[in-house]
């Protein structure tokens, strides 16, 4: 199970495979290439990491409409 995020901390490490944390709802794990480290962030631009579904519950990021 992943713990979220604190401000400015690393949510996935280069070359590695799994996420260190998931960032909050109102963010994206995000990077400026495939081959950076990747940091919690509001922004839309860069390489912007997918994380995993939590089982059992919505993880939709804007929510229902």
């Amino acid at each position: 199970m992943y713990r979220t995020c604190w401000w400015n901390e690393i949510c996935k490490e280069e070359f590695q495979m799994e996420f260190r944390c998931r960032c909050p709802r109102w963010s994206s794990c995000r990077s400026p290439g495939k081959y950076y480290n990747a940091y919690c962030s509001v922004m839309a631009s860069g390489y912007i990491w997918t994380q995993p579904r939590l089982p059992g519950t919505n993880n939709s990021k804007y929510g229902s409409v």
